[in-house]
């Protein structure tokens, strides 16, 4: 109903900040997001880690870490499946069920994400759901998204860089804005 929108761009260019002020601007108006980000860990000034976040609960759970012995390894971090699926795909799965979820965030769309089958498979129920969707995708997987999760087609895909991303992150936030005044107008309908 809705068409998921997906943000990309290199390393440090403001996916993250993107999406997290894009929650608290239209939280601040009233909508309830849910969904994921991740953060980074950082120990003495050097990242060992993510965390994810749970948007709607305040949950936090450990995405990878240095320090993790056994999971999937994505880099110098492995994943922790318990920290993925039970703060991770819990969050994404319980803003899809709740009705007065108007938002569904997910950063990110990553291969340490990928990495778990419950993660990919609640990602493609997000970007193909009903509710408006924004998600950050890694830069590297920006083309495979779409095989990735098994679309029958990729969907808007912005890419932010250094240059363009005042005028990305405006028409981004007035295409979000727009599908949730669509979702309200709907939800008096029905």
């Amino acid at each position: 109903m809705f068409e998921a929108i997906l943000v990309t761009g290199r390393p440090g260019v403001g996916k993250t900040t993107l999406a997290l002020n894009l929650v608290e601007a239209v939280r601040a108006e009233g909508y309830v997001v849910g969904g994921m980000v991740t953060k980074e860990i950082r120990e003495n000034g050097v990242r060992t880690g993510f965390e994810i976040l749970d948007l709607l609960t305040g949950s936090k759970g450990l995405l990878a870490h240095v320090n993790v012995e056994v999971g999937h390894s994505v880099g110098k971090y492995k994943v922790d499946a318990e920290g993925l699926d039970g703060v991770g795909v819990a969050a994404i799965t319980n803003s899809l069920e709740r009705r007065d979820v108007d938002l569904l965030v997910v950063d990110e769309l990553g291969p340490m994400e990928f990495s778990s089958r419950k993660f990919r498979q609640v990602a493609r129920d997000a970007l193909t759901g009903i509710k408006p969707f924004l998600g950050t995708v890694q830069f590297r997987l920006r083309r495979q998204i779409a095989e990735i999760l098994l679309l029958s087609q990729m969907p808007l895909t912005f890419e932010l860089t250094y240059e363009n991303r005042v005028e990305q992150v405006r028409e981004i936030t007035e295409k979000i804005k727009l599908q949730l005044i669509q979702r309200k107008l709907l939800g008096e309908v029905l």
